[in-house]
């Protein structure tokens, strides 16, 4: 995870990276709600990292959340931006189906 300074991927593969999150915790404890999510299989930038991704390929980048007895969360498998400025050119995802 990019928290600060900034973050520049050029002429990059960013794949088969992976989050995975297993639990068997309740979606409650007492009155409160337990959250659980898994994000970001690949690239993770936090709030204020200016960023910018060119002439790169993001492909097969998974993330999976398993909990049979709670609420899981699971989101943004190649990559996540906070509040941060970010710029993409040329960037392909790699899908072939």
């Amino acid at each position: 995870m990019v928290l600060r300074g900034s973050l520049t991927v050029e002429y990059s593969r960013v794949n088969r990276n992976r989050a995975n999150l297993t639990s068997s915790l309740p979606s409650f404890a007492g009155d409160g709600v337990i959250e659980l999510s898994a994000n970001s299989g690949a690239i993770h930038v936090g709030d204020g990292v200016p960023t910018r991704v060119d002439s790169s390929e993001l492909a097969d980048n998974v993330v999976t959340a398993n909990d049979p007895r709670g609420e899981v969360l699971a989101v943004d498998s190649a990559m996540r931006v906070g509040d941060s400025p970010l710029v993409m050119r040329t960037v392909s995802s790699g899908a072939t189906g």
